[in-house]
């Protein structure tokens, strides 16, 4: 699933969650899953896609794009360049 920290969850208005634990590399999370959310990749808009909320980046606006989001889209991988298009 996509997966973003509080802070982008809450600046975006994400609300309607479940609560959860993520088990990660460094252990169990507390977060929430928020269901069916609209999503803009640059000019491509999908729905439907579920985000984990207790992503911990380098920057509030990180996210992990999971495979909820990625199997709306063609993956297109190059040399340099890895190109999402959607189905």
């Amino acid at each position: 699933m996509v997966t973003v920290s509080e802070q982008f969850a809450r600046d975006a208005g994400m609300s309607g969650d479940v609560p959860t634990v993520f088990n990660t590399a460094n252990g169990d999370m507390p977060g929430r899953i928020v269901s069916n959310i609209p999503m803009t990749l640059g000019p491509v808009s999908v729905s439907g896609v579920r985000v984990g909320v207790a992503f911990v980046g380098h920057e509030i606006g990180d996210a992990l794009l999971g495979q909820s989001c990625v199997a709306k889209f063609e993956v297109v991988l190059e040399i340099d360049r890895m190109t999402l298009r959607k189905r």
